[in-house]
């Protein structure tokens, strides 16, 4: 969920147009088409997270989320843990790793739990 450059590490991430931070990296990143996965890992939010009193986040990320109706997404770049709705999709803001925030997901499930850890 964090930054991805290298391009030896890229041939093995899907993603989907926007997602990169660096516009040269979205050219190494396989489309994202792959209706059995049910959990889509994503750099960026959506966008409408509140964030500063405005809304922030990633249109792509929205559309894919309204096209593709995936089960439940998981989004990094937003400091503070939340679940929400985005029409029948579960979407997991996972939070900030530096303030001790993290998510473990069961693949087998479909599963997941928030968890804290604190970080001295």
């Amino acid at each position: 969920m964090g930054d991805v450059e290298c391009p030896e590490r890229l041939n093995l991430v899907y993603g989907i147009p926007g997602e990169a931070d660096v516009p040269s990296v979205q050219r190494f990143l396989r489309p994202l088409r792959r209706p059995e996965i049910k959990a889509h890992l994503f750099h960026f939010p959506p966008f409408g997270l509140p964030r500063f009193g405005v809304k922030s986040g990633y249109q792509e990320v929205l559309a894919f989320i309204l096209s593709e109706k995936p089960d439940l997404v998981f989004h990094g770049h937003a400091e503070q843990q939340l679940e929400y709705r985005i029409a029948d999709t579960r979407v997991i803001s996972v939070g900030a790793l530096d303030r001790g925030y993290y998510v473990v997901y069961d693949d087998k499930r479909n599963s997941y739990e928030l968890s804290f850890t604190a970080i001295k």
